[in-house]
């Protein structure tokens, strides 16, 4: 599953909030940027 759809599943689920295709990909970029940071200091 990409991750704009778990996002999408997650905010609906947990939030009950919508969101553009736009700001989901925003959030990807962010959450991966973070995700790799991590990886990075490990």
């Amino acid at each position: 599953m990409k991750l704009r759809k778990k996002i999408r599943v997650l905010l609906i689920k947990n939030y009950q909030v919508s969101t553009t295709s736009e700001e989901l990909g925003y959030l990807a970029i962010h959450i991966e940027r973070l995700r790799i940071a991590k990886q990075m200091e490990e």
